[in-house]
């Protein structure tokens, strides 16, 4: 792995999570790991079916090969000590 990339994204329906998704598309797959929480990522499963073009499937196997993490909760408390918990994650992971 040579980057690890967290996103909070529950849906494709704003450009810059559909362009996150674009890009990861055409990066190599051992190259980068993707990492997101539980609750996002069903929601963004759940978004994706909904496509009705070329990229569902592609979009459908990043999200599944991502790194599944611990739900998030709301406030910006719990999301500093996420971002920590992010950090630590990513850094195990390179070490892998």
């Amino acid at each position: 792995m040579d980057v690890a990339i967290f996103t909070m994204a529950d849906y494709l329906r704003t450009g810059g999570n559909y362009r996150l998704f674009k890009v990861l598309n055409f990066l190599p797959k051992n190259k980068y790991v993707l990492l997101i929480p539980q609750n996002k990522k069903f929601q963004l499963i759940n978004d994706i079916r909904f496509l009705n073009n070329h990229e569902k499937s592609s979009f459908l196997e990043i999200v599944n090969s991502a790194i599944t993490l611990p739900p998030i909760k709301e406030g910006a408390l719990n999301y500093t000590k996420y971002a920590y918990m992010v950090y630590r994650t990513a850094k195990n992971w390179a070490r892998l």
